[in-house]
C-alpha cells in the first residue's frame, strides 16, 4: 500500500450500498483483511449502524503480479520506507497533487 493511489495495484473493488444518510464522520465502517496460507485475500466491510456489509475474495489469478514482481515490490517498499511518508507533503508543497485533501 503506497500513499499515492497511482503507485498502487488494483486488486479488486466492491461497493458498500445502503448506508443510511448521516453527517460526515458518523457512519463507521469496519474493514477487515485476511490472507490465508494460499495467498488468497478476503476483504469484508460492515457499516456498524445499519449492519450493511459486502465482501470480496481475491486470488492470484492470471493477469496478476508474478511472484518475482511481488518480491521486487516488497524490496522496493523496504528500500523506500523512510522516504514514503514525505511524499504527500512534498507533493503539496510543489502543487502537483490532484487531490484536494489527504
Amino acid at each position: 500500500e503506497r500513499s499515492m493511489t497511482r503507485d498502487n495495484n488494483l486488486l479488486g473493488k466492491f461497493d458498500l450500498m445502503g448506508i443510511p444518510p448521516a453527517p460526515r464522520g458518523i457512519p463507521q465502517i469496519n474493514v477487515t483483511f485476511d490472507i490465508d496460507a494460499n495467498g488468497i485475500l478476503n476483504v469484508n466491510a460492515v457499516e456498524s449502524t445499519s449492519g450493511k456489509q459486502n465482501k470480496i475474495t481475491i486470488s492470484n489469478d492470471k493477469g496478476r503480479l508474478t511472484k518475482k514482481e511481488i518480491e521486487k515490490m516488497v524490496s522496493d517498499a523496504e528500500k523506500y520506507k523512510s522516504v514514503e511518508p514525505v511524499t504527500p507533503v512534498m507533493t503539496d508543497i510543489i502543487g502537483e497533487t490532484p487531490y484536494s485533501s489527504w
